[in-house]
Protein backbone atom coordinates (compact mmCIF):
# COMPACT_ATOMS: atom_id res chain seq x y z
CA UNK A 1 0.00 0.00 0.00
CA UNK A 2 2.83 2.47 1.08
CA UNK A 3 4.46 1.79 -2.07
CA UNK A 4 1.29 3.66 -4.00
CA UNK A 5 3.37 6.80 -4.14
CA UNK A 6 0.15 9.20 -4.82
CA UNK A 7 -1.31 7.41 -2.15
CA UNK A 8 2.07 8.27 0.19
CA UNK A 9 1.44 11.82 -0.76
CA UNK A 10 -2.25 11.53 0.73
CA UNK A 11 -1.10 9.96 3.67
CA UNK A 12 1.33 12.82 4.36
CA UNK A 13 -0.71 15.91 3.58
CA UNK A 14 -3.39 14.33 5.60
CA UNK A 15 -0.87 14.31 8.61
CA UNK A 16 0.10 17.75 8.19
CA UNK A 17 -3.71 18.72 7.43
CA UNK A 18 -4.86 16.96 10.95
CA UNK A 19 -1.87 18.99 12.94
CA UNK A 20 -3.33 21.96 11.26
CA UNK A 21 -6.87 20.92 12.54
CA UNK A 22 -5.56 20.50 16.22
CA UNK A 23 -3.43 23.54 16.03
CA UNK A 24 -6.78 25.52 15.06
CA UNK A 25 -8.75 23.78 17.41
CA UNK A 26 -6.72 24.75 20.47
CA UNK A 27 -6.12 28.41 19.37
CA UNK A 28 -9.84 29.13 18.27
CA UNK A 29 -11.47 29.24 21.73
CA UNK A 30 -8.47 32.23 22.28
CA UNK A 31 -8.91 33.90 19.34
CA UNK A 32 -12.72 34.26 19.60
CA UNK A 33 -12.43 35.32 23.20
CA UNK A 34 -8.82 37.45 23.09
CA UNK A 35 -8.63 38.49 19.67
CA UNK A 36 -12.06 39.14 18.74
CA UNK A 37 -13.70 39.29 22.51
CA UNK A 38 -17.02 37.88 21.77
CA UNK A 39 -19.06 36.72 24.18
CA UNK A 40 -19.90 32.88 24.92
CA UNK A 41 -23.64 33.59 23.32
CA UNK A 42 -21.41 35.36 20.29
CA UNK A 43 -19.09 32.07 19.97
CA UNK A 44 -22.25 30.10 20.16
CA UNK A 45 -23.80 31.72 17.09
CA UNK A 46 -20.50 31.76 14.87
CA UNK A 47 -20.75 27.65 15.54
CA UNK A 48 -24.46 28.00 13.63
CA UNK A 49 -22.06 28.46 10.66
CA UNK A 50 -21.30 25.05 10.31
CA UNK A 51 -25.04 23.73 9.69
CA UNK A 52 -25.30 26.17 6.40
CA UNK A 53 -21.52 25.21 5.30
CA UNK A 54 -22.00 21.32 5.48
CA UNK A 55 -25.32 21.78 3.09
CA UNK A 56 -23.61 23.81 0.90
CA UNK A 57 -20.29 21.44 0.61
CA UNK A 58 -22.64 18.72 0.06
CA UNK A 59 -24.31 20.08 -3.13
CA UNK A 60 -21.42 21.10 -4.34
CA UNK A 61 -18.95 18.33 -3.99
CA UNK A 62 -20.10 15.97 -6.67
CA UNK A 63 -20.53 18.35 -9.44
CA UNK A 64 -17.28 19.77 -8.85
CA UNK A 65 -15.10 16.15 -8.68
CA UNK A 66 -17.17 14.90 -11.49
CA UNK A 67 -16.41 18.00 -13.88
CA UNK A 68 -13.22 19.16 -12.83
CA UNK A 69 -9.84 17.04 -12.34
CA UNK A 70 -10.04 16.01 -8.73
CA UNK A 71 -6.30 16.99 -7.75
CA UNK A 72 -6.13 20.90 -9.28
CA UNK A 73 -9.56 21.84 -7.75
CA UNK A 74 -8.30 20.45 -4.75
CA UNK A 75 -5.49 22.06 -4.80
CA UNK A 76 -7.00 25.14 -5.99
CA UNK A 77 -9.25 25.06 -3.08
CA UNK A 78 -6.93 24.25 -0.94
CA UNK A 79 -4.48 27.18 -1.86
CA UNK A 80 -8.01 29.58 -1.21
CA UNK A 81 -8.64 28.12 2.04
CA UNK A 82 -4.93 28.88 3.17
CA UNK A 83 -5.12 32.63 1.75
CA UNK A 84 -8.68 32.38 2.95
CA UNK A 85 -8.38 31.31 7.09
CA UNK A 86 -6.01 33.71 8.28
CA UNK A 87 -7.53 36.54 6.35
CA UNK A 88 -9.23 38.30 9.28
CA UNK A 89 -6.51 38.17 12.05
CA UNK A 90 -3.86 39.31 9.09
CA UNK A 91 -6.15 42.66 8.55
CA UNK A 92 -7.23 43.20 12.17
CA UNK A 93 -2.79 43.46 12.84
CA UNK A 94 -2.85 46.07 9.63
CA UNK A 95 -5.70 47.44 11.36
CA UNK A 96 -8.31 46.96 8.47
CA UNK A 97 -10.64 45.30 10.46
CA UNK A 98 -13.39 46.75 12.02
CA UNK A 99 -13.03 47.30 15.76
CA UNK A 100 -14.58 44.70 18.30
CA UNK A 101 -17.29 46.84 19.59
CA UNK A 102 -18.74 47.06 15.79
CA UNK A 103 -21.83 44.79 15.25
CA UNK A 104 -20.36 44.28 11.57
CA UNK A 105 -17.71 41.94 13.12
CA UNK A 106 -19.01 39.47 13.68
CA UNK A 107 -21.05 39.21 10.70
CA UNK A 108 -18.23 39.11 9.00
CA UNK A 109 -16.29 36.22 11.19
CA UNK A 110 -19.80 34.37 10.63
CA UNK A 111 -19.81 34.71 6.97
CA UNK A 112 -15.87 33.95 7.10
CA UNK A 113 -16.50 31.07 8.64
CA UNK A 114 -18.97 29.74 6.58
CA UNK A 115 -17.06 29.94 3.79
CA UNK A 116 -13.89 28.22 5.01
CA UNK A 117 -15.95 25.40 6.16
CA UNK A 118 -17.47 24.89 3.12
CA UNK A 119 -14.41 25.04 1.42
CA UNK A 120 -12.81 22.79 3.84
CA UNK A 121 -15.84 20.31 3.84
CA UNK A 122 -15.39 20.00 -0.14
CA UNK A 123 -11.47 19.38 0.06
CA UNK A 124 -12.01 16.54 2.40
CA UNK A 125 -14.99 14.92 0.23
CA UNK A 126 -12.69 15.13 -3.00
CA UNK A 127 -9.41 13.90 -1.24
CA UNK A 128 -11.51 10.88 0.21
CA UNK A 129 -12.44 10.70 -3.63
CA UNK A 130 -8.66 10.76 -4.09
CA UNK A 131 -7.70 8.36 -2.04
CA UNK A 132 -10.39 6.07 -3.67
CA UNK A 133 -8.70 6.52 -6.93
CA UNK A 134 -5.29 5.57 -5.58
CA UNK A 135 -7.14 1.98 -4.75
CA UNK A 136 -7.78 1.22 -8.12
CA UNK A 137 -4.58 2.32 -9.43
CA UNK A 138 -2.66 0.27 -7.03
CA UNK A 139 -5.31 -2.79 -8.00
CA UNK A 140 -3.77 -2.30 -11.12
CA UNK A 141 -0.61 -2.21 -9.90
CA UNK A 142 -0.62 -5.56 -7.98
CA UNK A 143 -3.74 -7.27 -8.84
CA UNK A 144 -5.12 -6.93 -5.38
CA UNK A 145 -8.17 -4.92 -4.25
CA UNK A 146 -7.12 -3.44 -0.39
CA UNK A 147 -10.03 -1.41 0.36
CA UNK A 148 -9.54 -1.97 4.24
CA UNK A 149 -5.68 -1.36 3.79
CA UNK A 150 -5.99 1.83 2.28
CA UNK A 151 -8.90 3.09 4.59
CA UNK A 152 -7.47 1.87 7.94
CA UNK A 153 -4.04 3.20 7.15
CA UNK A 154 -4.54 6.81 6.57
CA UNK A 155 -7.20 6.55 9.49
CA UNK A 156 -4.62 5.42 11.56
CA UNK A 157 -1.89 8.19 10.53
CA UNK A 158 -4.32 10.91 10.79
CA UNK A 159 -5.31 9.53 14.28
CA UNK A 160 -1.58 9.56 15.26
CA UNK A 161 -0.90 12.18 15.14
CA UNK A 162 -4.46 14.28 16.59
CA UNK A 163 -2.73 15.36 19.69
CA UNK A 164 0.64 16.40 17.96
CA UNK A 165 -1.34 19.78 16.75
CA UNK A 166 -2.70 20.65 20.21
CA UNK A 167 0.62 20.07 21.49
CA UNK A 168 1.84 22.51 19.25
CA UNK A 169 -0.32 25.28 20.24
CA UNK A 170 0.30 24.62 23.79
CA UNK A 171 4.24 25.29 22.68
CA UNK A 172 3.34 28.33 20.89
CA UNK A 173 1.28 30.02 23.88
CA UNK A 174 4.05 29.51 25.90
CA UNK A 175 6.59 30.30 23.87
CA UNK A 176 4.23 34.33 24.14
CA UNK A 177 3.89 34.08 27.42
CA UNK A 178 -0.18 33.91 26.46
CA UNK A 179 -2.29 33.51 30.14
CA UNK A 180 -3.77 30.42 29.63
CA UNK A 181 -6.07 30.00 32.99
CA UNK A 182 -8.44 31.99 35.26
CA UNK A 183 -8.11 32.99 38.77
CA UNK A 184 -10.86 32.47 41.22
CA UNK A 185 -13.44 32.03 37.96
CA UNK A 186 -12.36 35.61 36.07
CA UNK A 187 -10.78 35.49 32.80
CA UNK A 188 -7.35 37.00 33.12
CA UNK A 189 -6.92 40.64 31.20
CA UNK A 190 -4.42 40.01 28.68
CA UNK A 191 -2.81 43.03 27.48
CA UNK A 192 -2.75 44.21 24.26
CA UNK A 193 1.16 43.23 22.69
CA UNK A 194 0.04 39.86 24.18
CA UNK A 195 -2.95 39.53 21.97
CA UNK A 196 -1.31 41.08 18.80
CA UNK A 197 1.42 38.41 19.41
CA UNK A 198 -1.37 35.81 19.32
CA UNK A 199 -2.91 37.10 15.88
CA UNK A 200 1.13 36.42 14.43
CA UNK A 201 0.92 33.00 16.08
CA UNK A 202 -2.53 31.69 14.49
CA UNK A 203 -1.94 33.70 11.14
CA UNK A 204 1.19 32.75 9.89
CA UNK A 205 1.83 29.55 11.84
CA UNK A 206 -1.75 28.09 10.47
CA UNK A 207 -0.60 28.93 7.07
CA UNK A 208 2.67 27.14 7.31
CA UNK A 209 0.99 24.24 8.75
CA UNK A 210 -1.53 24.21 5.50
CA UNK A 211 1.28 24.84 3.17
CA UNK A 212 3.34 21.53 4.09
CA UNK A 213 0.15 19.58 3.55
CA UNK A 214 -0.06 21.26 0.40
CA UNK A 215 3.14 20.50 -1.07
CA UNK A 216 2.67 16.88 -0.40
CA UNK A 217 -0.80 17.07 -2.14
CA UNK A 218 0.55 18.39 -5.32
CA UNK A 219 2.76 15.67 -5.81
CA UNK A 220 -0.20 13.11 -5.94
CA UNK A 221 0.62 12.22 -9.73
CA UNK A 222 -3.38 10.73 -10.77
CA UNK A 223 -4.97 12.81 -13.09
CA UNK A 224 -8.50 12.80 -14.40
CA UNK A 225 -7.39 11.36 -18.15
CA UNK A 226 -4.99 8.65 -15.97
CA UNK A 227 -7.15 7.65 -13.90
CA UNK A 228 -10.12 6.63 -17.00
CA UNK A 229 -7.20 4.77 -18.51
CA UNK A 230 -6.74 2.67 -14.84
CA UNK A 231 -11.05 2.37 -15.05
CA UNK A 232 -10.66 1.22 -18.61
CA UNK A 233 -7.43 -1.06 -17.89
CA UNK A 234 -9.21 -2.99 -15.18
CA UNK A 235 -12.18 -3.35 -16.81
CA UNK A 236 -10.69 -5.06 -19.49
CA UNK A 237 -8.70 -7.52 -16.85
CA UNK A 238 -12.16 -8.14 -14.93
CA UNK A 239 -14.08 -9.08 -18.37
CA UNK A 240 -11.02 -11.95 -19.20
CA UNK A 241 -9.07 -9.50 -21.68
CA UNK A 242 -5.91 -9.89 -20.25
Amino acid sequence: VFGNVSYLMLVFGGLFAAVAAGFAEVVGLFVSTYFWEFSAQEIAFLGLGAIPALLVAVSLARPVSERFDKKKTALSLAIFAILWGPLPILLRLIELMPSNDDPLLLYLIFGHGILSVTVGIVIGILLASMVADTMDEGELRTGKRQEGMYSSAIAFTQKAVSGVGGFLAGIALDLIDFPKTAADGIAPVVPPEKVFALGLVVGPGLMMLWLCSLIFLSRYRITREHHAETLAELERRRAGGN
